[in-house]
Parts: structure tokens; sequence; C-alpha cells
């Protein structure tokens, strides 16, 4: 396990919750009054090693609705993953989890089924959207 990728999603959710908090445009981006974020939309979407903090934040974080990720590196926490510890996504969360060909073509040194990795994931989701 790598702890760098779950000090990653604890970011996530800092951040998200400080988007959260009322006033926040205001406060740090220095927007004029009137203007609010829709957080009943909230996107999280990540590449590489923040796809894979993505997928962590999205599974447990209440504001977010949907999950893009592109070529994530699941390397972090593979073993968390085919552990069972990794459960997938919320039922009612549109997932997307794009990979191009030559991205895990290039991780053919590391100790680990990326391949086997994301079908676990996908089960998992896939069991729990039946569940619903």
């Amino acid at each position: 396990m790598n702890k760098k990728i779950y000090v990653r999603e604890g970011e996530i959710h800092s951040l998200i919750n400080e988007i959260a908090e009322k006033g926040f445009l205001q406060k740090r981006l220095f927007f004029e009054e009137g203007f609010s974020l829709d957080l009943d939309k909230l996107v999280v979407a990540g590449h590489s090693m923040g796809g894979m903090a993505a997928i962590l934040a999205a599974r447990s974080n209440p504001y977010v609705k949907c999950l893009l990720t592109h070529d994530p590196w699941l390397m972090p926490a593979y073993q968390d993953i085919l552990d069972g510890k990794i459960t997938g996504f919320k039922e009612d969360q549109p997932t997307f989890l794009l990979n191009t060909a030559t991205f895990h073509d290039r991780m053919k040194d590391y100790p680990f089924d990326h391949l086997k990795c994301f079908e676990t994931l996908r089960d998992k989701h896939i069991k729990a959207r039946q569940l619903e």
C-alpha cells in the first residue's frame, strides 16, 4: 500500500469540504455576492495518480455525484482493491474509468495486474447497483 494516495484522498475531501462552506466563492475567490456552486452536480476527475485519488474520494464523499478518471494509476492501492478494502462506488453514481491502450503498457515492470484491478472495481460497482 502506498500511503501517499490516501493522503491525496484526504486532501480532496478537505478541498470539497472547504468549497461547500457558505461564502467560499466570495471569501476565497473574491466573487461578488449572489454567485454560488451547485454541489448537487459535483464531479471528481483525475488522471494517473489523481485518477486513483479521485476513485478513493468519490466512493466516500457525499458531495460527489459522478466520477471520471483517465488512466488511473491503480498501483498505489492495488492490494487494497484486490483484498476488497476498496469496495466500489456509490450505487447511484455514474462512474467512468477511461484507459488508453499505451498508458498501462508502460507499467509492465510493476508487480500488479491492472486489468484484474479494473475488473474487480467494475464487478463491485455492478454488484452494488444490483443490490439497489
